[in-house]
């Protein structure tokens, strides 16, 4: 058996040890605290740096070719179609496309002089590029791709030599512009699409029984 005075011992020492454990709790959550505050002040100057941060635009690839609709000067002149090309159009199925030119007004101009005006089929790509070979290797597009005109713009015979699916977004812009004059708008036709070839089935030719 323990001694009144033994027993007395053991409780102070018990109160001692409580006392420190609780000592340790409160300052351990102190520190904790300290840690919750500085990492939320972090964060905010975090975000608030990276808000400060200019954003890059965000850009549709799609919209990338839009490129080719401006001309350097202020258009006098513009395309329109009369005769517009099939969408979608077919891999070596031949296809024309008419023009006339206007003026700012809307009415049917003629330009001072004869200009060479040339088809091209560009891509959907971040930086858009006019597509001159296919993906063998063989050039694009093949018949009338270049004529000269003053008034009327005609391309009699196109012929495309792959399909759209092959190349990004699965569909091209196709445009018609001329180098010589900067103040005739391009005609951009978008979303263009070729397809492959449609076969037609043969015709089944059946006898009569023979009577």
């Amino acid at each position: 058996n323990y001694s009144s005075n033994t027993i007395e011992c053991d409780k102070e020492i018990g109160a001692q040890f409580m006392c420190t454990v609780y000592a340790l709790l409160c300052r351990n959550h102190q520190n904790v605290v300290s840690l919750v505050r500085t990492n939320t002040l972090i964060n905010e100057k975090l975000n608030g740096i990276l808000e400060s941060i200019p954003k890059a635009p965000k850009q549709n690839s799609l919209d990338a070719p839009q490129n080719f609709k401006q001309c350097t000067n202020t258009p006098l002149y513009f395309l329109k179609p009369l005769v517009s090309p099939p969408n979608p159009a077919y891999k070596e199925r031949p296809f024309v496309i008419e023009l006339e030119i206007l003026d700012k007004k809307g009415f049917s101009a003629c330009l001072p002089e004869t200009c060479v005006f040339k088809l091209s089929l560009v891509s959907y790509d971040k930086s858009p590029k006019i597509l001159t070979t296919n993906t063998y290797g063989d050039t694009m597009t093949r018949g009338t791709t270049e004529t000269r005109a003053a008034k009327l713009v005609q391309f009699r015979k196109v012929i495309v030599k792959d399909v759209s699916s092959h190349f990004r977004k699965g569909c091209f812009c196709l445009v018609i512009s001329t180098e010589d004059r900067k103040d005739v708008q391009p005609f951009v036709l978008e979303k263009f699409l070729v397809k492959a070839r449609k076969f037609k089935a043969p015709e089944k030719k059946f006898k009569e029984d023979d009577k």
